[in-house]
């Protein structure tokens, strides 16, 4: 990958693409927060640069009669890409630096696993303060991607 394709890729998700977090319940109520980038383009070109360049399959769907290509990251390959994008980007850049302090805290606090005669016995709650400021974060996006909806139309 070189400089040229990361800020074409930069210009890509600043344009088409969608930086979001998704939130869940958990089995014993608490919300759940995962980060989230998605590009869906009918132009294959592009994604298929995408994917190539971060080792990620491309998936394919089709819409309303249309065949349309899509590219999917999360985890720990999210924010291996917002770090080597983050620079070019121009549009989201806020929105990537929300995400990347929710990926510091995924992995800062992890749950741990519970284990009881040997057998795994799923994992310890998330202590609540971290689930709050999990929670603001989530609300920080969520009005900022409101101020960036008003602002597209």
């Amino acid at each position: 990958m070189n400089e040229t394709e990361l800020a074409y890729i930069a210009g890509i998700i600043d344009g088409e693409g969608y930086l979001g977090i998704s939130c869940t319940k958990t089995s014993i109520g608490n919300n759940c927060y995962y980060p989230r980038l998605t590009v869906h383009m009918l132009d294959r070109e592009s994604i298929d640069l995408m994917c190539a360049v971060f080792k990620i399959k491309m998936r394919n769907s089709i819409l309303n009669q249309k065949s349309y290509f899509s590219f999917y990251a999360n985890g720990k390959n999210l924010k291996t890409i917002l770090l080597l994008i983050y620079k070019y980007l121009r549009v989201k850049k806020k929105h990537a630096d929300l995400l990347l302090k929710l990926i510091e805290s995924k992995e800062k606090n992890k749950p741990k696993p519970i284990f009881k005669d040997g057998h795994f016995r799923g994992t310890e709650s998330v202590p609540i303060n971290i689930i709050k400021e999990r929670e603001q974060l989530f609300n920080k996006f969520k009005k900022l991607q409101l101020r960036y909806e008003k602002r597209k139309i």
